[in-house]
């Protein structure tokens, strides 16, 4: 039986996702959430940037695309982010299942004028992670367009049944032992595409197997900042499938294959009401 108790979608949208690998999902953060969320990200990226400097490299002179990760682990901010806000419930929902774990975060900035693509990929082959409650939550913390470097997604390549090499996202290539990218940009022709416009709230949810890269931010007057959170549930299993894929920052010593992902409070696990009913302002609720 389908349970829905955070408001944000309908069985409908379940089977859009289930059929696209992508659905949107409008207004999730509200205002207070996405201020608080801007602050956060702006701190990490300094601390990002400050850490370059002491270890003797340059700040970006150009505009730049930061990528930092796993915030929550040390940073309460984002740890509340992860667990507190709306994302868990709506996680929830969209995987059907009792227990949400907050596996990862990744904080996306591409500075106005950044030229850097984010390269075609799909996120599972990163993971150490197998499952069937795995989601994907991509959190717009700005009016995002084509032009700014929106998400595209190729529709139903989640159901290929493929696990592609995933990509460098510095440009210079892929790794581990998967089957290469399709050349996707070269023949768009034979795929169909899927792309939203996006206010700061906004949600892209995505399977962890669909096909999706973006371009550049070509905007002078605005970054292009997003948010994305990785959360699993009950049948996900820890898969490291070789050191190359363990993110290094993630406290995961005692972890076996085949360990749930919250064994000995390796991962973090949202405490959440109970499902029977919408709780009260779980329509964007603000801190």
């Amino acid at each position: 039986m389908v349970r829905l108790a955070s408001g944000f979608i309908t069985e409908s949208d379940l089977r859009s996702l289930n059929e696209d690998g992508a659905i949107v999902v409008r207004n999730v953060f509200g205002r207070d959430w996405v201020e608080r969320t801007r602050l956060a990200s702006a701190a990490a990226v300094e601390r990002q940037l400050a850490g370059m400097e002491a270890a003797g490299r340059q700040r970006p002179t150009e505009p730049a695309f930061h990528n930092v990760l796993y915030m929550h682990l040390d940073d309460p901010e984002f740890r509340a982010i992860g667990l507190q806000s709306p994302a868990p419930l709506l996680a929830r929902d969209l995987m059907q299942t009792d227990k949400v774990i907050l596996y990862a975060d990744h904080l996306l900035v591409k500075e106005p004028g950044a030229r850097t693509r984010t390269p075609w990929h799909q996120d599972l082959p990163y993971w150490p992670v197998r499952g069937r409650h795995i989601t994907s939550l991509w959190i717009a913390l700005d009016p995002i367009t084509r032009d700014s470097g929106a998400l595209e997604y190729v529709r139903g390549s989640h159901r290929w049944g493929k696990m592609y090499q995933p990509q460098n996202f510095d440009g210079s290539g892929g790794y581990g032992d998967f089957e290469p990218l399709p050349d996707i940009e070269g023949e768009r022709e034979r795929y169909g595409f899927l792309q939203w416009d996006l206010e700061p709230g906004d949600v892209i949810v995505h399977d962890a197997g669909v096909l999706h890269g973006a371009g550049a931010n070509a905007r002078r007057d605005r970054s292009r900042r997003a948010l994305a959170l990785r959360y699993v549930g009950d049948d996900a299993r820890w898969h490291a499938d070789g050191a190359r894929n363990v993110p290094s920052g993630v406290r995961v010593a005692d972890l076996r294959d085949g360990d749930p992902l919250d064994k000995d409070g390796a991962h973090m696990v949202a405490s959440l009401p109970p499902r029977s009913s919408p709780p009260e302002g779980a329509r964007c609720p603000d801190p």
